[in-house]
């Protein structure tokens, strides 16, 4: 049995437009690949269960983290956690 995996493409503003359910991590891959071709945003793909990101692509050059949080009433939200440098803390940002 197959796990399931959502697609998402990520818009600048941080909201997300979900494009695709499929079966299987390769499918996944090869939705994400083809999503990421026609799109210069952010594209990812997760776990429909754990909400675990198993691939990325087009993902922006900087030095943050993106973590998927899917809420008690399945409203999803991104969260950008800034890299520690030289002993710093992460800080968490919302970009909703």
């Amino acid at each position: 049995m197959h796990r399931v995996y959502e697609i998402f493409e990520v818009w600048p503003d941080g909201s997300m437009l979900k494009r695709a359910t499929v079966s299987g991590l390769e499918f996944a891959k090869v939705t994400l690949d083809a999503l990421a071709e026609r799109t210069s945003y952010e594209c990812m793909a997760a776990d429909a269960i754990t909400r675990q990101v198993v691939a990325q692509r087009n993902v922006p050059r900087s030095h943050h983290i993106k973590v998927l949080i899917v809420k008690k009433d399945n409203t999803k939200e991104i969260f950008n956690w800034a890299c520690s440098f030289a002993g710093e803390k992460p800080r968490k940002a919302s970009l909703g």
